[in-house]
């Protein structure tokens, strides 16, 4: 055996401790990255989606006019159900939407 791999003092260990916290900042980084581009993906889809579903209760100028007909409300609940956020009940949407 060499001395650095008896010895642990901070002369020996030192350069093993940084490699180490070296790795550890590069995975970091890594996982950071990934994060922001998949939380970047989720508010593009999400964005989209909420486009998707306001513009399915709009007039031909895309405005709103409130209360929504029946016909608008059930198009908009239709796109939401499509989108897979269809969490919203027959009843939430009557409760929300016609004012």
């Amino acid at each position: 055996m060499t001395h650095a791999t008896k010895c642990h003092c901070m002369h020996c260990s030192f350069p093993v401790f940084v490699r180490r916290i070296g790795s550890l900042a590069n995975t970091v980084m890594n996982l950071a990255n990934a994060v922001v581009k998949q939380t970047e993906g989720q508010l593009d889809q999400s964005a989209s989606t909420l486009q998707n579903i306001l513009v399915s209760a709009a007039d031909e100028r895309g405005e709103w006019h409130l209360p929504l007909t029946e016909e608008q409300s059930q198009s908009m609940q239709q796109v939401i159900c499509k989108s897979k956020v269809c969490f919203v009940t027959d009843l939430h949407m009557q409760m929300h939407l016609h004012v």
